[in-house]
């Protein structure tokens, strides 16, 4: 009877399971992308029916499990995240559903979303794209919500479309998110309370130098000096390159969501205009760059407004307990640019010329200009540092911190700046920044400085072990006994030689680790001193240094890195992993030598012409290369050719990983 009774309580479960991966091959992978409207609500509202109508056979917890599977790794990297300590089996139907929306939905405010369909223009696009786009926009709007008095805000906002409303405009659109039940009347009263305080503030300032050309927030409370250009540069007005058939549709997509928020301007005519550079992302839509590179970073002198030194920022945190870091979202797009600056920024595509109105990035006197703005913004804060787009906040007691990190955040908000809330962090006892550690107890180097070398494993080949005397050869030239330890290495690449690794060799290579890590080698970062950034790629992994030349001729490193390449890298073709070494060494250093001019020492001489191109991005280039250029475009650099055998100081680190 036993037997019977068993395969019939079976049966029920081999049902669901039948039901459940019929269900799971009709529903496809969620991949969040708000900017082409693919958030978690189209999706689940596309496949409701499928999941609770179809699957009506499926308790709560099966219908939930149907829907976890199908996001893709990112989306499913945060979503788990979010709901720590839970787990996702451990959260109902409803829950599930319900946080999935709430992360992934729309990255804009309901009211931009409405005001972008009001702005909604048909720019040359078939009748058939142009409908489609009005009724995806009117889909993301939410119009069947809308309240007339919201409605008559968003026509009056409509309505200051000149290029002198853009500051009024902005903060407009920030009080209908702040508030969006905000009536017309209270709106245009505090506009008009706002250009009213404008103008008692500004204009004494303005009438003694109105003849300067100004880089402006929204809300214009500083004025640097714009970019200008040397006296007697050519104009330089490329075209635009050939966009491949398959990108067309994609590269007008993303050109049709810039100009909806106001970014760039449709222009018919401009003495400059630089080609852009179509990169496809890991998710399937388009970005689109500006390559300065081709003629106008040439023709611009560099804004001269100096970056902080290390020294300047760990003087404001000294005597901290608690510090909080702020990042910047899209930092230099938050700046507005002046009228002359703009035909300057003119970007040439297939659909014709695009001016900038906001500074982009990749522009030579950028970072200059964008610093000159922050230390207006934390001008009179105590405690507060800044360099670029990282804002640091520190405070004795978490009292006085939450002071002053309150006053910062006010002050961001004054000028109209935006935060990132996913890349701060805050009330930390203990912060990396720069090479050091900073603490209650005050600041020590990192030792992620030296970890590389440190943690370096013993040498399991003759290959293995030359790059490692290809490092000591590097460095031999400034520490002259470093050589009298390698006898015993020396000894196993001899001729003939079987590789037997002794005591002896493992002595001798500890003591020149020992001497690679200490103050003979190393140095702190020094941005007086011309900065190096060195990479290579082996086989299975890369290697990257950050050093300063001093001006006896001696190089000392502020910094070792090397990591393995992941099973999906391995595969990459030889340039396109001494590429990735390049990008993975500019992005680990990149508070070091952002806004800074460096050296970028490669041994792949053909990355010199890709990255190093004064022509531009090379077209033909590997998406992954153009990419990866594209990424670069914000860094000032001059890249350099060096023989492998004299690039022993990051060849030994691609080889030799823990």
């Amino acid at each position: 009877m036993s037997g019977p009774r068993s395969t019939a309580s079976a049966s029920p479960a081999n049902a669901a399971e039948f039901a459940m991966n019929s269900l799971s091959t009709r529903l496809p992978e969620f991949v969040y992308d708000p900017d082409n409207g693919c958030t978690f609500e189209v999706w689940y509202n596309r496949y409701e029916d499928v999941i609770s109508k179809d699957g009506a056979a499926l308790d709560e917890a099966a219908k939930a499990r149907l829907i976890v599977p199908k996001l893709d790794a990112i989306t499913y990297f945060r979503f788990t995240s979010h709901i720590l300590p839970k787990r996702a089996c451990e959260l109902s139907l409803s829950d599930t559903v319900a946080t999935l929306k709430e992360l992934f939905g729309h990255n804009t405010s309901v009211f931009s979303r409405r005001y972008a369909y009001l702005k909604t223009q048909r720019n040359n696009e078939n009748l058939r794209g142009y409908t489609g786009l009005v009724n995806q926009r009117y889909a993301m709007a939410e119009f069947n919500d809308v309240n007339p008095e919201q409605m008559k805000c968003l026509v009056w906002i409509c309505g200051l479309a000149s290029p002198e409303d853009a500051d009024i405009r902005a903060r407009a659109l920030r009080k209908m998110e702040d508030n969006p039940q905000t009536t017309l009347k209270e709106l245009a009263a505090e506009i008009q309370q706002f250009l009213n305080i404008r103008q008692d503030a500004t204009l004494p300032e303005r009438s003694a130098s109105s003849h300067i050309n100004a880089v402006d927030s929204q809300n214009r409370k500083h004025d640097p000096p714009s970019p200008y250009v040397r006296c007697g540069a050519n104009h330089w007005s490329r075209k635009a390159r050939p966009a491949p058939y398959a990108a067309v549709q994609k590269i007008s997509t993303e050109i049709d969501r810039l100009v909806s928020t106001q970014v760039p301007t449709p222009v018919d005519h401009s003495e400059w205009a630089a080609p852009i550079v179509a990169v496809q992302k890991k998710i399937g839509s388009i970005r689109l760059c500006a390559d300065y590179s081709t003629g106008l970073n040439d023709a611009l002198e560099q804004h001269q407004h100096p970056l902080p030194t290390p020294d300047d920022i760990f003087t404001k945190l000294n005597g901290g307990r608690y510090f909080s870091q702020l990042d910047l979202a899209e930092a230099y797009l938050q700046l507005e640019v002046d009228d002359d600056s703009k035909q300057l920024l003119t970007i040439n595509t297939h659909r014709g010329l695009f001016r900038f109105n906001r500074l982009p990035f990749g522009v030579k006197p950028a970072p200059g200009i964008f610093q000159q703005c922050i230390n207006a913004l934390i001008a009179g804060l105590d405690g507060t540092a800044a360099y670029l787009d990282d804002i640091l906040v520190t405070g004795r007691t978490i009292d006085e911190h939450n002071t002053r990190l309150n006053a910062a955040l006010q002050r961001n908000q004054d000028y109209g700046f935006r935060i990132r809330p996913e890349k701060c962090t805050f009330s930390q006892t203990e912060i990396n920044y720069l090479g050091f550690v900073i603490n209650a107890q005050g600041r020590r180097p990192d030792p992620d400085k030296i970890k590389a070398i440190q943690k370096m494993p013993a040498p399991k080949d003759v290959s293995q072990l030359r790059a490692f005397l290809g490092l000591i050869n590097f460095y031999g030239k400034f520490v002259k006994d470093l050589h009298n330890l390698r006898a015993p290495l020396d000894a196993l690449t001899k001729k003939d030689a079987v590789y037997t690794w002794t005591p002896e060799c493992q002595s001798s290579f500890d003591k020149i680790k020992a001497t690679l890590s200490s103050d003979l080698l190393l140095t702190h970062f020094d941005p007086n001193f011309p900065i190096i950034v060195a990479a290579d790629a082996s086989n299975y992994g890369i290697g990257a240094t950050l050093s300063h030349r001093f001006p006896d001729g001696s190089e000392k490193v502020v910094y070792h890195v090397s990591r393995c390449l992941t099973s999906a890298q391995k595969n990459y073709s030889q340039i396109e992993k001494e590429a990735l070494a390049l990008i993975f060494a500019v992005q680990k250093f990149h508070r070091f030598v952002h806004g800074r001019h460096f050296t970028l020492k490669t041994d792949h001489k053909p990355l010199v012409a890709i990255f190093g191109s004064k022509k531009g991005i090379p077209v033909y280039s590997a998406n992954r290369l153009q990419r990866w250029a594209t990424m670069l475009l914000n860094y000032n650099f001059a890249i350099e050719y060096v023989n492998t055998k004299d690039f022993g100081q990051v060849d030994a680190l691609s080889r030799l990983i823990a």
